[in-house]
Formats: C-alpha cells, sequence, structure tokens
C-alpha cells in the first residue's frame, strides 16, 4: 500500500469500517465484513483512477487536447459531459440561464456528496455518482469499446453493492444519456448510443437486485404519537405538512417571500420545485389552520427560511459544538442554523419516534412499538384523505401532479365503492 492510499480502519463505538479521505470518513460498513473489505478495494480503485492524467489536467485547469477524429477515452467523454452537466442540472438552472460560475468545479464535485445543496443539485449529485461508476469501471478505455454488455457489467456492480432496482435502472439511463450526449456533439459514434439502448430495465422478479416497498400513507395516531417529542418547530413543519402535502424539500425552502398573504388563502410558490425546469408554477394553498402554524415564524427578515433549528444558548451546549467541529477538521460550509435540510427533518422525526418507543415501553412493556416513518408519507397520506372525500382529482390539484395518473402513485385507492358492488352482486 502506497503512502497516499487510506488505511481500513476500524470506529470502535459503532464497530464499523472507515476511510479517512482529506479529514473526511467514508464509512463502509460492518469492520471484517466481506461487503466493507469490497468496499475498500472499491475506494481504492476510484482514487486510481482520479489520478490519471485527464482527469489531473481538468482538476489543475488544464485542457486535454486531442487531434480532430480521434477516438477518445471514456475518461474523456465523462470531463467534457461534466463540463455541461455542472450548469445543466445546477439548482440555478431551473430558475433562470446557469452560469459556470454558481456551481462547484469538478474539483468540489468530488465531495458532491458533503456539498451543501444551494450548489449542487440533486439530479447533478446522482449524475456524478453515475460519472464516478463509470471512472472506476471502464474508464481507461475508449469509448467504442462500451457495448451493451459492458453496461450490464456496470448494472451488475450495482447489484452486488445491494442498490435497489429502481435506482440501478436509473442510473443505467444516465449512463445512457452521457453517451448520447456524446453521439449528439460527434465525440461518440452514434452507433454506441443505439447499441445501449438495446439493453431493458431490470425487471421485478426477474433479477437479483433488491426489492423496495412502495411509500404508504403513515396512520394518523402514529404521527400523533410521535409529536411529543419533537422540538416545536419540527412539530409545525410535520403539522403543516399532513395539512398541505407539500414535499419536504419544498417546506424546509419556504420563506415568506415566497408566500402570497392578499386573500384569504395564503398562496405559497416556490421558485424552485421538482418540475421548474418544465416551466411549471407549483401553487401550494395555505388555508386557515396552516396559516395559523405558519404565523409564528414569519420575521422581519423575508428572505430567511421559516424553519430554523434551534441555536444553542447554553454554554456547555455551544462547548460540545466546538469540540465537535474541531475533530471535524474543516469547518462546516453551510452557518448552523440557517434551516433545516429534508436530510436533518428526516433525522429529527426518526429520532423522536426512537425517544417515544422508550418512552411507551417504560410505561407499558406490552405497548406496540411506533412503526419507523419519514415525512414524505405525510404526502402520501393527505393524498390518500383527499381521494376519499373530494375524490382523485381534487388530489392531484393539492399535490399540484400535472397528469392525474402520478397521483395514484400517491394516493391509496378507496375500495368502499367495490364494496358496494361486491354487495350487490353477491
Amino acid at each position: 500500500m502506497s503512502r497516499s492510499e487510506p488505511k481500513y480502519r476500524l470506529h470502535k463505538a459503532s464497530g464499523r469500517a472507515f476511510i479517512s479521505v482529506n479529514g473526511r470518513r467514508r464509512y463502509l460498513g460492518k469492520h471484517g465484513s466481506d461487503q466493507s473489505l469490497a468496499l475498500y478495494k472499491v475506494e481504492l480503485i476510484k482514487m486510481a483512477v482520479a489520478k490519471h492524467p485527464l482527469f489531473e489536467a481538468e482538476l489543475n485547469g488544464r485542457s486535454s487536447a486531442r487531434p480532430a477524429g480521434a477516438i477518445i477515452s471514456i475518461n474523456e467523454l465523462l470531463l467534457e459531459y461534466w463540463r455541461f452537466a455542472r450548469v445543466y442540472y445546477s439548482p440555478e438552472a431551473s430558475i433562470g440561464p446557469g452560469s459556470a460560475n454558481s456551481v462547484p468545479e469538478p474539483k468540489a464535485a468530488l465531495e458532491s456528496r458533503d456539498a451543501p445543496p444551494s450548489q449542487i443539485g440533486k439530479e447533478a449529485r446522482k449524475m456524478w455518482d453515475a460519472i464516478e461508476l463509470l471512472k472506476s469501471h471502464c474508464g481507461l478505455w475508449p469509448v467504442t469499446r462500451f457495448t451493451p454488455s459492458a453496461l450490464e457489467e456496470i448494472r451488475e456492480v450495482m447489484i452486488r453493492r445491494g442498490l435497489a432496482r429502481t435506482y440501478i435502472n436509473q442510473q443505467a439511463a444516465r449512463v445512457r444519456r452521457i453517451f448520447k450526449w456524446g453521439a449528439r456533439r460527434s465525440i461518440v459514434p452514434a452507433t454506441i448510443y443505439h447499441a445501449l439502448q438495446a439493453v431493458e430495465g431490470l425487471k421485478r422478479g426477474r433479477c437479483k437486485a433488491r426489492e423496495t416497498e412502495p411509500v404508504k400513507p403513515v396512520a394518523d395516531a402514529w404521527v400523533a404519537a410521535t409529536l411529543p417529542n419533537v422540538p416545536p418547530v419540527i412539530r409545525a413543519m410535520i403539522e403543516l405538512q399532513r395539512l398541505t402535502g407539500m414535499r419536504s424539500d419544498n417546506l424546509t425552502a419556504m420563506r415568506a417571500c415566497d408566500i402570497d398573504r392578499r386573500g384569504k388563502v395564503w398562496i405559497y410558490e416556490p421558485p424552485r420545485h421538482k418540475t421548474a425546469h418544465h416551466g411549471r408554477r407549483l401553487m401550494i394553498p395555505l388555508g386557515a389552520r396552516a396559516q395559523a402554524i405558519i404565523e409564528p415564524y414569519l420575521t422581519p427578515n423575508l428572505a430567511a427560511c421559516l424553519f430554523r433549528p434551534p441555536v444553542a444558548t447554553d454554554d456547555a451546549n455551544k462547548k460540545r459544538r466546538a469540540q465537535r467541529e474541531a475533530t471535524r477538521g474543516a469547518p462546516p460550509k453551510r452557518p448552523k442554523g440557517e434551516r433545516y435540510t429534508t436530510a436533518s427533518y428526516g433525522r429529527a422525526v426518526a429520532r423522536a419516534i426512537v425517544a417515544a418507543n422508550r418512552a411507551r415501553k417504560l410505561a407499558d412493556p406490552n405497548a406496540d412499538e411506533i412503526p419507523h416513518w419519514h415525512p414524505h408519507q405525510l404526502r402520501h397520506t393527505l393524498a390518500t384523505e383527499v381521494r376519499r372525500r373530494l375524490g382523485l382529482e381534487a388530489a392531484s390539484a393539492m399535490l399540484g401532479h400535472a397528469r392525474v395518473d402520478v397521483t395514484q402513485l400517491y394516493a391509496e385507492t378507496s375500495y368502499s365503492l367495490a364494496e358496494r358492488v361486491a354487495m350487490e352482486m353477491g
């Protein structure tokens, strides 16, 4: 092992294996397990490939020239594509023209999982994962060598990593998108992209990939049992999401300047949302109950996010926070207390469920445990209720869906009509 390669280490408190890269830990799973050792080898390969001259030239701000008409390597294709994708998939691109200066350079993108959400969009993160996979598996190959069987090999790598079937299909589609982009710019033979289209997506029950359960609504009783164990700001977020059904990223990014409060029903219009790149507007109505939840969090700073983590005022908490930041190495990229993220919001709910179950067991050892639920299930709960009371079209309008068939995935079908038919028909 060279000095530049990170050591395979044990985190004694959790029993997990980890490596340290640029002062940051990457956990690999249970120490000594086959999975963690395999991931360790993958990390070493990724680091070795990242040092290839083609990538070093890009990271150091140099461009790699090539003769006209030359067959390029997959690494060169990935570099060309990332110059495009880092702008095209930036959050700014959904609300206005993107700029190369408004998103991180490729060097920062190597740590894109730790970058602030304002700098790297969700799709850009997933696209970078696909780029890293190609880079580690076949980055030095010429593009002409990437055949359908190579794409199938990459899928097998993802299956062995335990990734879900749906995610594997999405990543395979992103790989095809990279080669499609190259074919459109005449740096990849069009026959390569057309051949990759012959690889069909993995089918449920016909492959070894892990399956995921569809997202279900969460029972209001379980939500009510969780609420006493969350801070007031998280309680307000849960109650507001249950009333409106908005997505967690729209909830955590809510600002007073994006809310039209002139009518009896307020209208919240997020400037960035899931379908903004299609030119669609998302308008979320806020009724009287939702307004009552929001009003205590309105401040004179209209551009600030409404829901912010409580700031520690106690000296002991400040000291512990300073110690944690000192052990992490680099200072945090996002100031503490600025806003909740979808991840921190979900973690707060998960911690509250654990605390609630602990309290229930102390009170009654035979009490049922609160099943784990996450905030996005609140959207499904509202959709199911609205569909039952007002119909599918009303549920689609409330969720902001462009097509009613999309709402079918969120709203559980009510079988009351089918039950009446069964009673009539016997």
